[in-house]
């Protein structure tokens, strides 16, 4: 006995991926990862084809511990649980970590407490978006919507932007505004350092719809001030002089 035509299965991908939801697999399977050529895979269903149905894990996923359930045969509604670390896939090559699916299988990706320390060798792999856009505004020289690889860092998305204005930009007081799924805001004010490495403080990876503020320095704000002043008074002062000449 033969299979002519394996039988779809459905599985819930959740948590820390960029489309978490529902997806139906088949032994023929085409995915789209933002930025990238379609993925095409053939072959019984893997752990590995519902993440990339689901669009990749965010920078948040916690990769070392990927829940897997899957629910046992009977009434009491009993689930078997297995966690996988996904860094020995992607990192490690170890296709044993890359379980087969079951019609059923929920697979969740919790957020991690820190930013992995794989977080550029991830970005690469076909389990992340290539692409991502972020707003730059502010004392930048081409402020607006830039679209830039996934993972970039806050500066170098600064510098994609045009760079800080000379003597207008406020290096010290850089914001980064990021909206989060459940609708609450981080708010970050970050110090720029052109010899800062990736680091979740000081110049954290950007993502999809960040927006990065590059303040006005002291200066700027005063002679703008200055500047918005004088011209509301030039009017008086011109009438003011036209009128001693006149006297």
């Amino acid at each position: 006995m033969t299979i002519e035509d394996p039988s779809p299965i459905k599985v819930s991908v959740v948590g820390e991926v960029e489309r978490p939801g529902i997806y139906t697999l088949t032994n023929i399977n085409n995915s789209r990862l933002e930025g990238r050529s379609i993925i095409n895979s053939q072959g019984i269903p893997t752990l590995i084809d519902a993440l990339q149905k689901a669009g990749g894990v965010t920078q948040n996923a916690f990769l070392e511990k990927v829940l897997i359930k899957r629910r046992l045969p009977g009434k009491n509604n009993q689930f078997k649980k297995a966690n996988i670390n996904l860094l020995d896939i992607v990192i490690e090559g170890d296709q044993s970590q890359n379980l087969i699916l079951f019609d059923g299988d929920i697979i969740k990706l919790n957020k991690a407490k820190k930013m992995s320390n794989f977080i550029s060798e991830i970005a690469k792999t076909n389990l992340s978006p290539k692409t991502i856009y972020v707003n730059v505004v502010g004392q930048v020289n081409n402020p607006g919507r830039i679209k830039v690889m996934a993972n970039t860092p806050l500066i170098q998305g600064i510098y994609l932007a045009g760079g800080p204005k000379e003597w207008k930009a406020n290096k010290a007081n850089v914001e980064l505004l990021r909206i989060n799924r459940n609708g609450t805001a981080i708010r970050k004010k970050i110090r720029i350092n052109l010899s800062q490495e990736v680091s979740e403080k000081f110049n954290p990876p950007l993502m999809d719809q960040d927006i990065v503020y590059v303040r006005s320095n002291t200066l700027n704000n005063i002679g703008t001030g200055l500047g918005t002043i004088s011209d509301s008074i030039s009017p008086v002062i011109t009438g003011l002089t036209l009128f001693k000449l006149l006297d």
